[in-house]
């Protein structure tokens, strides 16, 4: 995922998330779960949560038998409460950002 989720504000575009992971949908005539849920975050990333909950739960159920759909179920929840996803920093970056850690 790109744009809508990422951990560093400056970087997120949620308008340009929602473009470029439409035209990802429609290049796969919306058959591939993966771009759903990137539809899904970056509908989410710019405040409609009610699609990115619509996305979320066809990506879901598009999703393989064999795919762990927790972290896709867990989306969905946030989207339902009304929060966007976030995906997290790494772990090198989260300890420059930590004021617990010294530099």
């Amino acid at each position: 995922m790109a744009l809508g989720d990422v951990s560093r504000g400056r970087f997120r575009d949620g308008r340009r998330a929602v473009e470029h992971a439409t035209r990802a949908c429609e290049v796969t005539k919306w058959r591939d779960w993966s771009y759903l849920d990137t539809l899904a975050v970056a509908y989410a990333e710019t405040g409609k949560f009610d699609k990115a909950a619509e996305w979320q739960q066809k990506a879901i159920e598009l999703a393989p038998e064999g795919a762990d759909k927790e972290p896709l179920r867990k989306r969905l929840e946030l989207y339902r409460n009304g929060k966007p996803y976030r995906e997290p920093a790494p772990k090198a970056e989260a300890k420059r950002h930590d004021p617990a850690v010294a530099p």
